[in-house]
């Protein structure tokens, strides 16, 4: 049984993706549909700024450690250790496994249609049941949804971002009554070629979250409202197991 870590009120696995690819092979036996959320730094400041948001995320979804920065602070709250649970790496393990039928959602109609392609190629045994690019309006949505639902695939891999594909895969969940839904950020275009993949060896030091910022220029702009809003909830944690450790 893999261990849950609870940390800022989100329900986080401790597990390797590994683990959690044979943990999704359980859930699926289960008639309910599972939204992974790779949980991180970004995404936990963001919810900060939507109550809503963050309590739906909270009450419906397990998490993965992605990212160091999360390990981190997980050590210095909790005094746990988690493993470390990227949504490439989880993607990645789900693909060679042959276990599961996937549809994608995601990235621009161009690169999606390279990574298809990509993904074909390297993984000839997967079954691909949809998939859809990420450039949709709420009034198709509906439709897309639906296509999952006579696809019956048993992972959806939603790759537009956060918040938007979390609120794709709520959507999914209110349909669908089986399945796990996955939100992996630019992954698909990772398998496109249009964005770049860390070499292992960076991964591997937790340092792909720098390599990517000085690659994207997005990214670093994201950088200082992410690193105030997320040191801000890491006070208030710390604050609050304080009066317990005195104990």
């Amino acid at each position: 049984m893999i261990e849950k870590v609870s940390f800022c009120g989100f329900s986080i696995l401790n597990a390797s993706p590994q683990q959690c690819v044979q943990y999704f092979k359980i859930i699926l036996n289960t008639p309910y549909f599972y939204h992974i959320l790779t949980l991180n730094p970004e995404i936990i400041s963001q919810s900060q700024n939507d109550v809503e948001l963050k309590k739906q995320l909270q009450t419906s979804c397990l998490c993965t450690a992605d990212g160091i920065g999360l390990r981190l602070a997980i050590r210095w709250i909790n005094r746990q250790t988690v493993e470390k649970c990227t949504g490439l790496d989880l993607v990645d393990y789900v693909f060679k496994s042959n276990a599961f039928s996937v549809y994608l959602v995601g990235a621009t109609p161009q690169s999606l249609n390279k990574s298809i392609d990509a993904i074909k190629r390297r993984f000839p045994k997967l079954e691909i049941k949809g998939y859809h690019h990420g450039y949709f309006d709420q009034s198709e949505e509906q439709e897309i949804i639906q296509d999952i639902q006579l696809k019956e695939p048993d992972i959806v891999i939603a790759g537009m971002g956060f918040p938007r594909q979390d609120q794709f895969l709520r959507a999914c969940a209110s349909s669908l009554s089986r399945g796990v839904g996955m939100g992996v950020g630019g992954v698909i275009d990772i398998y496109s070629s249009e964005k770049k993949r860390v070499p292992q060896w960076i991964r591997k030091c937790g340092m792909e979250w720098f390599v990517q910022g000085l690659l994207d220029a997005n990214r670093i702009k994201r950088w200082v409202p992410m690193v105030i809003g997320f040191t801000k909830v890491l006070i208030a944690n710390r604050l609050m197991t304080l009066p317990f450790q005195r104990k």
